[in-house]
């Protein structure tokens, strides 16, 4: 019986001990990511103060669909620019930004390469616009989140709005 509670004892105090360790390094991997966030650069050159993303994904690509919702918000956030979403080009003289392997204007060209990993994302810059797309949906939205990442400075250490970092808007 003493050596059962001498047991649980140890196993709580293991435990107790695992979760100090994680929250430690939890919070060194923040600081540690907060020291490189950096600011991003957006080419509105020709004076538009609108943005256009073209996205057509099925009903089944849900995350391909939440992906682009938090662009936009994201973008708006970061950016005075308003941003609008189309399945086709409503409008070819304000910047777009084309998602997904079935956008309009995607071709062969734009998607990584088919011998590469199915997870292949492909962010670039074609005619003015960007394209930012993936062999496959989730590719598709692991694109997304990489561009708002690496180009926005957006940043989510945790669920939620508390832990949801995105800078203050400087991209004109």
């Amino acid at each position: 019986d003493n050596h059962n509670e001498e047991e649980n004892m140890s196993t709580r105090q293991r435990k107790s001990n695992l979760g100090s360790v994680f929250t430690l390094m939890l919070l060194v991997m923040i600081s540690f990511l907060v020291l490189f966030i950096r600011d991003a650069e957006c080419d509105t050159s020709a004076g538009s103060k609108e943005v256009s993303i073209i996205v057509n994904y099925s009903p089944q690509e849900w995350w391909v669909k939440q992906a682009v919702s938090d662009l936009k918000r994201c973008i708006e956030k970061t950016t005075d620019l308003k941003v609008t979403i189309y399945k086709e080009i409503k409008d070819e003289s304000r910047p777009l930004i084309l998602v997904g392997r079935n956008a309009p204007g995607i071709t062969e060209k734009d998607l990584p390469p088919k011998k590469k990993y199915k997870e292949t994302v492909y962010i670039g810059k074609r005619a003015g616009n960007i394209v930012i797309t993936g062999r496959n949906p989730i590719a598709t939205a692991n694109a997304v989140y990489t561009f708002i990442h690496k180009y926005l400075g957006v940043r989510w250490y945790m669920p939620g709005p508390l832990g949801e970092y995105i800078p203050s808007p400087k991209i004109t």
